[in-house]
């Protein structure tokens, strides 16, 4: 995205901008105050742990609602069984897996079918 060249020039449109400017120019103050800069610092932090987890939330619940789907549809079961099946599906995967976000949502997913997996045993031993 970032080396396509609509984004540069829309980038470089904004960076020409009065607001953009004076944007900067506030962003250079506050970061001049060791205080502000911390508490600042801390709001990023908060929100980049919170938006991670509701990330692996999301996660979650999508995984299982994917799942229940599968499972109590057969023909959902079929369509799944060929797109996993298709070599453009699997080259799509690849490319997705490069993205942090994708990462971290395939975590979540691998947490929910290890515990799914180790239930069901859990289940079915006792």
């Amino acid at each position: 995205m970032r080396n396509s060249p609509e984004f540069q020039a829309a980038m470089k449109k904004m960076q020409k901008s009065p607001e953009f400017k004076e944007a900067m120019k506030q962003a250079n103050a506050m970061s001049a105050d060791p205080n502000t800069l911390a508490k600042m610092q801390a709001k990023v932090e908060h929100m980049v742990n919170v938006g991670q987890s509701e990330l692996k939330k999301k996660a979650k619940d999508d995984m299982a609602e994917a799942m229940d789907a599968l499972y109590s549809n057969p023909e959902v079961m079929e369509e799944a069984k060929k797109l996993v099946s298709d070599p453009n599906f699997a080259s799509y995967i690849k490319e997705m897996a490069t993205d942090p976000a994708f990462k971290n949502y395939i975590g979540a997913v691998r947490m929910y079918l290890f515990f799914n997996i180790l239930m069901n045993n859990f289940v079915s031993i006792y």
